[in-house]
Order: C-alpha cells, then sequence, then structure tokens
C-alpha cells in the first residue's frame, strides 16, 4: 500500500495505486456504522459491570468447549 524510496533529505513515502480504494473501502457508510458499534461495545465494555461478567461469562465457556474439543 505504501512505496517508499530515498531522497536527499531521507526517505519519502506515497501511497501505491490500491491506497485509494483502502481508503473508500474504510470510509463506507458499512464501516462507518462498524466503527460506530466498535466504540458503543468498548463504552459498555468498561462501564458495565455486568456486561463484562456475561461476556466472560459466554467467552469462558466457548474457550472450555473448544479445549475439550481439541483434545
Amino acid at each position: 500500500m505504501v512505496h517508499y524510496h530515498s531522497e536527499p533529505n531521507g526517505v519519502a513515502y506515497e501511497a501505491s495505486e490500491k491506497a485509494g480504494a483502502l481508503i473508500d473501502t474504510l470510509m463506507s457508510p458499512y464501516n462507518r456504522k462498524l466503527k460506530e458499534c466498535a466504540d458503543w461495545l468498548a463504552r459498555e465494555a468498561f462501564q458495565s459491570d455486568l456486561f463484562q461478567a456475561r461476556l466472560t461469562e459466554l467467552i469462558g465457556g466457548w474457550s472450555v468447549q473448544l479445549g475439550k474439543d481439541l483434545n
């Protein structure tokens, strides 16, 4: 995504041809909504003891089940 080359003053960086498509994807309505949901989740996780307890309960169950399946 990024090209670099030597310049007299140091290293210069420039975006590759594919960088524009990545930026467009990151700025899409879907990704904006995804970021909004991730921000909400982060706030809830840090502010709610009940949320953290429930998440730990669910993830803990998955890890135990996965461990049994791998043995």
